[in-house]
């Protein structure tokens, strides 16, 4: 096969990011879907088009699907003639999709849709060759078993996800090089920092233990830098948002759906109902205490190994007091998009914390979107580092919070070192680490197994 046409699932994960696209997009009503699709795309919210535009390069159709962003998903419904009822929209406009644009290959960027669509979905469409899915997380191996092949960003990851069964295959986050022509009509071709330490993404407050080193981290650096934050917090434990699903009984036109394809999994439900702390636990318990169900798959090995976050024995580990009310002063507002590479661009410093399930490994989104506009990155490390960075030449590394305070201050009195470690780690990504790339990994991979 000389090409082939693929259809990529996402969505907008963020409710702060939704926000943001219905300020810049107050009355999407009279608006086709093309043109909600390319005002969401110029924002460069989350992951953008950089994948269908990278497939289109390689010489393949590409079609992106934000398959719970509401007014833009209507739009398509109602320029086809979708049929559905109520608030139960999401799964018919997508199913409608696939049966319109016939890929014959589907790759799902997240597992938010629900289980029995992803596992059904060559069932329901013969046409449809391959299923690909990501997930960096280790969690509902069964659920994840269907796919074809299946990608993840830590080589731990790809040795616990192939010890259950999936045909893992190791892929790294990458950087939208898009974004910087973006940039260029914002700041001009060269940029000055004025900015000189910054922290932008989720502050670990009220996410449980997977993120709390992160927050104490920030903590400190607050009481003994001049960092400034911009965060996305939550005061309370966020409800999980619901994406409609049709009933059994609902037909959607030309698309014959079997009643179990459009109920969630009853495993994914019960994990969803238990406490954040109780979830993250049942989560990792299949690779560490070997259950039976994983035995039968590679009964002759043990598992791979990964750290747990112990039960807390005081509530200074788990942090629920938001940054942004302890430190009024620091905190600049939340941003995504464009906003957030923004201040990346004017920052000389950024910081980087891995959650803590991702160690011993990193490789988190924000190492290459701060790389790869040009900030110098005071990144945490792991094992799998020089696979991506030359540690202390392209990135600084810390291993403790007194070795980033240590290297923090060096920084800012060796400015000439700090602009070469910048340079340095820009051209790493711009080189290596773009969407560009990692799609000729993906298409490569694709080839093969059409």
């Amino acid at each position: 096969m000389t090409s082939y046409r693929i259809m990529r699932f996402s969505h907008l994960a963020y409710p702060e990011a939704r926000n943001m696209f219905a300020a810049e997009v107050p009355d999407p009503n009279g608006l086709s879907y093309r043109e909600i699709q390319e005002k969401l795309f110029s924002l460069s919210l989350v992951y953008s088009n950089s994948f269908s535009r990278a497939m289109i390069d390689l010489g393949n159709e590409a079609h992106e699907v934000v398959y719970d962003l509401e007014p833009m998903q209507k739009a398509w419904g109602r320029e086809i003639g979708v049929k559905y009822e109520g608030n139960d929209w999401a799964i018919p406009i997508a199913l409608r999709q696939i049966a319109t644009l016939k890929p014959d290959v589907i790759f799902f960027q997240d597992m938010t849709l629900p289980y029995t669509f992803r596992q059904y979905v060559k069932d329901m469409f013969p046409f449809v060759r391959l299923t690909l899915g990501m997930r960096s997380f280790p969690s509902l191996f069964d659920e994840l078993r269907g796919f074809d092949v299946f990608f993840t960003g830590a080589p731990l990851l790809v040795e616990i996800f192939k010890w259950h069964g999936l045909e893992a295959r190791l892929l790294y986050h990458s950087f939208d090089d898009h974004v910087l022509s973006k940039l260029e009509r914002d700041f001009g071709p060269t940029v000055d920092p004025d900015i000189n330490f910054s922290f932008v993404g989720s502050s670990g407050c009220n996410r449980g233990l997977a993120q709390s080193d992160r927050y104490w981290a920030l903590h400190e650096l607050v009481k003994e830098t001049d960092i400034k934050l911009w965060l996305d917090e939550k005061i309370e434990e966020p409800e999980k948002e619901e994406i409609p699903q049709p009933d059994a009984g609902l037909e959607v036109p030309t698309v014959e759906i079997e009643p179990q394809a459009v109920q969630t999994s009853a495993a994914a439900a019960e994990i969803e109902s238990l406490s954040l702390w109780a979830r993250m636990k049942r989560l990792i318990r299949p690779y560490n205490n070997e259950p039976e169900a994983a035995e039968e798959v590679r009964a002759d090995q043990p598992a791979p190994e990964m750290a747990v976050p112990e039960e807390p024995e005081n509530k200074r580990d788990d942090p629920t007091i938001p940054l942004r009310k302890l430190f009024p002063d620091r905190y600049q507002g939340t941003v995504f998009g464009l906003d957030m590479y923004r201040i990346l661009r004017r920052s000389k410093v950024t910081f980087n914390r891995h959650v803590n399930l991702d160690r011993p490994e990193v490789g988190n989104m924000r190492m290459f979107e701060a790389t790869g506009v040009g900030a110098c990155l005071l990144t945490d490390t792991g094992g799998n580092i020089r696979d991506l960075f030359e540690p202390d030449q392209e990135v600084l590394t810390y291993e403790s919070v007194e070795e980033c305070l240590e290297k923090y201050r060096y920084l800012m009195e060796h400015e000439n070192i700090r602009r070469s470690i910048a340079a340095a780690g820009q051209r790493r990504t711009l080189t290596v680490h773009t969407m560009r790339r990692r799609c000729e990994v993906i298409d490569e991979i694709i080839r093969r197994k059409l």
